[in-house]
């Protein structure tokens, strides 16, 4: 996305998923801002997710809902101009559904773990055919002519 000349920026999706020898990495190699660090208090937490605010994001990648769910009860001003969001968890699905029910979704979101590709690719073959898909959707490529090399242990 930064590549592309997007303003990319990480919070935590919970304060204690954080690693932070990949918060480092993000930070050294692609200079990405992180707000997030391991065990970091919740207050902390959702101060990090304000600054995040504070860079007028577009686009949301959401887990848990607490992006989304800060902005329309603190920042109702910036849902105006989002593009759209994402949710990962049946939570945060749930919570935007409240949002949706109250009169509050002013943006489109997308609840990734109610998808199908979701259910057929995540949940019932395995992250990895998920990760398969992703990349092939992502690169708008076909396998039809390609050499595929799978390597792993089953």
């Amino acid at each position: 996305m930064q590549a592309g000349g997007a303003d990319a920026v990480l919070v935590a999706s919970n304060p204690l998923s954080t690693q932070d020898d990949v918060a480092a990495a993000l930070v050294k190699y692609w200079n990405i801002p992180v707000y997030a660090r391991s065990g970091e208090a919740v207050e902390d937490y959702r101060s990090h997710v304000r600054i995040a605010l504070d860079h007028n994001p577009d686009i949301i990648i959401d887990d848990g809902c607490d992006i989304m769910s800060t902005i329309y009860e603190e920042r109702p001003e910036l849902a105006e101009h989002i593009i759209g969001s994402t949710e990962e968890t049946t939570t945060g699905i749930i919570r935007l559904q409240a949002l949706e029910d109250q009169g509050k979704m002013k943006a489109p979101a997308v609840g990734v773990n109610t998808s199908m590709t979701k259910h057929l690719y995540d949940n019932r073959y395995g992250t990895g055919q998920s990760l398969m898909d992703g990349i092939f959707r992502a690169a708008n490529i076909l396998l039809a002519g390609k050499t595929v090399v799978i390597s792993g242990l089953r």
